[in-house]
């Protein structure tokens, strides 16, 4: 965690602990793409 520049958490409801990388790719850029839509 030391050379990190950004660090990001998908907070997970549910009994989900975790995904694989493609995944949480996909996940994180859907939510930007919609945060971005809005403006």
């Amino acid at each position: 965690r030391e050379t990190v520049t950004t660090l990001a958490r998908l907070d997970m409801p549910g009994a989900i602990r975790s995904l694989n990388v493609s995944n949480a790719a996909a996940v994180s850029l859907y939510a930007a793409r919609a945060f971005l839509k809005r403006g």
